[in-house]
């Protein structure tokens, strides 16, 4: 990554495995060099890298998926470009859509608007003080707790599921 260009650009599955693990959120492009859709999207990709983009909070990365083909088997990508989203090393819906598949600015745009708002809520509140509750497609899911309890006049285990009231309040 030089420093006029925000864009990781992936060489191997050990440098994947760091960027996730060295960062809060991940964007990433799986691309190939003869893919027309792909060499349009480029610079709509590098330009929301360079205004979204906060080192250790947000990155963003390109895949080439000839030359890194274990990484683009992980996910299955089968079209180019694929856009991927990653929060603590796990795929997530943004705005609703685990991935982008095709050349379209407008998703990736709200996706890289949705991302950086995220990053930089975590990036103000400190580096490991962010909440874990960022909400990504706009869903927000209730915590619930599950209890199990053997009935000692009864074989059968009784699962008991309940929300807690007010101890886990979600972010706007």
């Amino acid at each position: 990554m030089t420093a006029d260009d925000k864009v990781h650009h992936i060489n191997s599955l050990a440098e994947w495995q760091s960027l996730l693990s060295s960062n809060t959120y991940v964007g990433v492009d799986f691309f190939a060099d003869w893919c027309p859709p792909c060499k349009a999207i480029a610079p709509v990709f590098q330009q929301l890298a360079a205004k979204h983009g906060i080192p250790g909070v947000l990155a963003f990365a390109k895949v080439h998926v000839e030359q890194v083909r274990d990484v683009a088997a992980m996910y299955g990508i089968t079209s180019m470009p694929t856009f991927m989203f990653f929060k603590e090393g796990k795929q997530v819906a943004v705005n609703g859509q685990r991935m982008i598949m095709g050349a379209d600015p407008r998703s990736l745009g709200a996706a890289a608007e949705k991302l950086g708002g995220l990053a930089q809520k975590r990036a103000a509140a400190g580096s490991g003080s962010g909440s874990a509750d960022d909400v990504l497609d706009g869903n927000q899911v209730q915590p619930i707790i599950l209890g199990l309890r053997h009935l000692s006049d009864h074989p059968a285990t009784q699962l008991n599921v309940r929300q807690p009231k007010g101890a886990f309040d979600l972010p706007e």
